[in-house]
């Protein structure tokens, strides 16, 4: 008799089929021994590509599609997961990801097995080596949020609850669910936090994507996360206020030593922070986005 707890992994896809036959593959090929593994559950979002029939070849592995007739966005394909799924874990992935190795799952849900109160962790975030100058820019930066939020609360904070690669407790998905105007991200730290349980990040478990490689694709992913910024603030108010502030002098210090250490990508990312701020001040949160194409491919 097998006493461990069950794991189902959730995947969003919407026109995946560049990523999608790698990721499923390299998810069948995880090292899980603390969990037992269920079934991989795919929500197609209505995708126009290949991306069902691709993943309809890896049904005899324990690998489940649902296909939506109608492009719904991600918080209804994300609330189909949940509705969907009832194991004691939950791993949700987005679609143009790949795990940074084989222990991913198991260094991902170890918080939740560890400790009954923890019912939501994630992962860090690994960017592919750039091949633009754009993604060198933003590769840049990532590596220079990664040092300040690590430095926050231990790295469990609200900019650590990255969307593309999270676990949850039972007892936080099966009373989570996302409304259309907000992201998900944010709304599930902030939703766990409400449920008096506790968000661990997981450093160990690393999954790669890959940056914007042109400015355009970039302004759509930073206009979303600006614009549900604001959503989620109009949503739980003093509490979003307060998981979204850090250290001034921190901040400051940390802002300096970029500066001086590489100017030329820092004045860069400046400059198109401005740019993309301006197009936010007339734009709403849409979970119903245009896909960034150019991080869509993930090649490690």
């Amino acid at each position: 008799m097998n006493n461990k707890p069950t794991l189902a992994i959730g995947i969003a896809a919407y026109n995946e089929a560049q990523n999608i036959g790698a990721l499923i593959s390299a998810f069948l090929n995880q090292k899980i021994s603390s969990a037992r593994f269920v079934e991989i559950v795919v929500v197609s979002d209505a995708s126009t590509d290949g991306t069902d029939k691709i993943v309809q070849g890896f049904a005899d592995k324990n690998v489940r599609l649902i296909r939506l007739q109608e492009r719904s966005g991600l918080s209804k394909v994300q609330n189909k997961i949940m509705e969907t799924i009832d194991t004691d874990i939950l791993f949700v992935s987005d679609a143009d990801i790949l795990p940074g190795d084989e222990y991913h799952i198991e260094n991902l849900i170890a918080p939740i097995l560890k400790d009954a109160k923890v019912g939501l962790t994630s992962s860090a975030l690994v960017p592919i080596s750039p091949k633009t100058f754009i993604e060198k820019v933003l590769v840049r930066n990532h590596e220079w949020k990664v040092g300040l939020f690590s430095s926050i609360g231990n790295g469990d904070n609200i900019y650590n609850c990255g969307g593309p690669s999270r676990s949850f407790s039972k007892a936080l998905y099966k009373k989570l669910r996302y409304p259309d105007n907000c992201p998900n991200d944010a709304f599930s730290y902030l939703f766990c936090i409400e449920q008096g349980l506790k968000f661990k990040y997981a450093p160990k478990a690393r999954a790669i994507f890959r940056c914007p490689a042109v400015f355009k694709d970039h302004l759509k992913q930073s206009v979303r996360y600006i614009t549900g910024k604001r959503a989620i603030i109009n949503i739980f108010g003093d509490l979003a206020k307060k998981a979204y502030e850090f250290p001034r002098g921190l901040f400051l210090r940390m802002l300096l030593i970029e500066f001086i250490s590489h100017p030329i990508l820092f004045l860069s990312y400046i400059l198109m922070s401005i740019i993309t701020n301006l197009k936010a001040r007339k734009s709403k949160f849409n979970s119903r986005w245009d896909i960034a194409a150019s991080s869509k491919i993930v090649k490690i």
